[in-house]
């Protein structure tokens, strides 16, 4: 069987159908095009030649695709902007313009980490995930990402809490990012926490308080650190 029967047999959605592409509809990327490279990948009309070595996916596609430039891999969803911040991960020692492409915020990293799974780089995977660990980030974005890849969830409780104890509710842009279960199971914890909020509020105004009240906020946090365990 050949190559090409292979790749197109095991094809799943993640990427398009191999076929050659229409003559002059495409280009060699100027930095990571290598002559000795041995894994042809086709995005947006720019053409990639890298070292099969380096990228260890197990999925079939990798595995006997992308073998010739006529029949490169062609990944589905995926940008130019964020296989060249992976790239540039993988290749630290080829020079870049200063306007090149590489991971700066968050969203970046996202893609990186993204990728780094695709492709079945560990290194790189720890890289990015130490990288968001430190970065500023929304904390829907990263609890999103922290549930998708399975990570440590130890480290989003703090997400979890600001999330279940602030005023304003959930936006829709959080909804779709968290998914229903998550979003169900905070809106839980937000009630929780209002109610033995307000019951705190009502009780102290009932009943004589010979210390000084505790600020509400700081109700909401106590009661949050109580009952986030429910929620992990």
């Amino acid at each position: 069987m050949s190559t090409e029967t292979r790749s197109t047999e095991f094809m799943n959605e993640e990427w398009e159908e191999p076929g050659r592409a229409a003559t002059g509809t495409r280009r060699r990327h100027p930095r990571y095009f290598f002559d000795d490279g041995n894994l042809y990948i086709e995005i947006e009309n720019i053409l990639y030649n890298v070292h099969r070595s380096l990228l260890r996916s197990q999925e079939p596609e990798v595995h006997w695709g992308g073998r010739s430039a006529e029949y490169p891999l062609r990944p589905n969803d995926v940008r130019p902007l964020e296989f060249e911040m992976f790239l540039s991960l993988i290749y630290p020692s080829v020079p870049v313009p200063d306007d090149a492409p590489c991971p700066r915020i968050a969203e970046d990293w996202v893609a990186v980490l993204e990728q780094s799974y695709k492709w079945s780089c560990m290194k790189i995977q720890l890289c990015a995930v130490e990288q968001l660990k430190a970065i500023q980030m929304d904390d829907a974005l990263k609890i999103a990402v922290w549930q998708k890849y399975g990570l440590d969830g130890s480290h989003v409780k703090p997400c979890y809490h600001r999330l279940a104890t602030r005023d304003s509710p959930l936006t829709h842009a959080e909804g779709r990012l968290l998914g229903l279960e998550i979003v169900l199971r905070l809106s839980a914890l937000r009630e929780r926490i209002q109610q033995g909020a307000a019951g705190y509020e009502e009780m102290t105004r009932t009943e004589c308080n010979g210390g000084r009240e505790i600020p509400l906020q700081r109700v909401k946090d106590l009661l949050g650190r109580a009952y986030i365990a429910d929620l992990m």
